[in-house]
């Protein structure tokens, strides 16, 4: 199992393929987890790079850095940029050699092409015989500005350090849809209720004020929001619709089928790696 591979294993295992005459000269991008190496697997050249899934965004930085100390430049790193951007010394503070995706991860920047969400909707929806009218793009709006507030819980215990247990959180549980009026609705006292029942460790429970007198205008809701927490709410959404076994698992499944390098292209990212790779002339794509 990969997630028992310390850092050091993954710099040995490097350090030991510049002596094969396969591997050597090629670049060798670091990624969090399986899921991003599946994400990313089809976009850079399979020839000239080696993508490997390490064990969460600090093993990527800790290898990355640990490599650059041994005087190799032919390395990169890809992590999910989280809350990065609202901590500007933290950003400040990366090195050049590893990257963050253009919004809060890897999911949300996939998400926020036109292209791939029109696409995975459609092809759900084609046949579908409902009394519900929307643009996909509105629908996609609706549902980002669903996960604001629960995306603010994240933000305040990651601020705050209050230890509350927010990873894998059951988001959909406390978001309806409701036919009406085409809108979603967040059930904020089950969301805070679920939230301290699950957080056995946590320094101090949450509650709706604390989140309330935030100011939500202030934050860019693709950096604020999770991709994992959207996907449910997508997924339940479809799922209700048509009464198909759709989930966040397929939904990610479907981003990876559907996102290739042409729609990477359109990235922040993906400018930023060009810089990099004519910088140091060598190939990623």
């Amino acid at each position: 199992m990969r997630n028992h591979i310390s850092v050091q294993d993954f710099v040995n295992e490097f350090l030991m393929s510049q002596t094969h005459p396969s591997k050597k000269g090629k670049v060798w991008i670091y990624v969090e987890g399986r899921d991003d190496k599946r994400l990313f697997g089809t976009i850079f050249h399979q020839d000239q790079t080696e993508l490997t899934a390490t064990n969460g965004i600090t093993s990527v930085k800790a290898v990355v850095n640990s490599l650059l100390q041994h005087s190799y430049n032919n390395v990169v790193g890809i992590i999910d940029a989280d809350f990065i951007r609202f901590e500007k010394i933290k950003n400040q503070n990366l090195n050049p050699n590893i990257f963050l995706t253009d919004n809060h991860d890897a999911e949300m920047m996939l998400i926020q092409n036109e292209t791939v969400f029109r696409k995975i909707t459609w092809t759900y929806l084609e046949n579908i015989d409902t009394d519900i009218h929307f643009d996909y793009i509105d629908l996609r709006k609706k549902i980002l500005e669903s996960l604001v507030w629960f995306s603010l819980i994240r933000l305040y215990n990651h601020i705050h350090d209050l230890a509350l247990i927010v990873e894998n959180f059951p988001i959909h549980e406390c978001i309806d849809f409701q036919k009406n009026n085409n809108s979603f609705v967040v059930q904020k006292r089950k969301c805070v209720d679920l939230v301290n029942q699950k957080s056995v460790n946590k320094k101090q429970d949450i509650k709706e004020e604390y989140i309330d007198q935030m100011n939500f205008a202030t934050f860019d809701y693709w950096n604020l929001c999770n991709g994992h927490d959207f996907l449910k709410v997508w997924a339940k959404f479809l799922h209700n619709l048509t009464g198909k076994n759709i989930n966040d698992e397929k939904l990610k499944h479907d981003l990876c089928l559907v996102f290739n390098q042409d729609l990477f292209k359109e990235t922040q990212l993906y400018a930023q790696l060009k810089k990099w790779e004519q910088h140091f002339s060598l190939s990623l794509f």
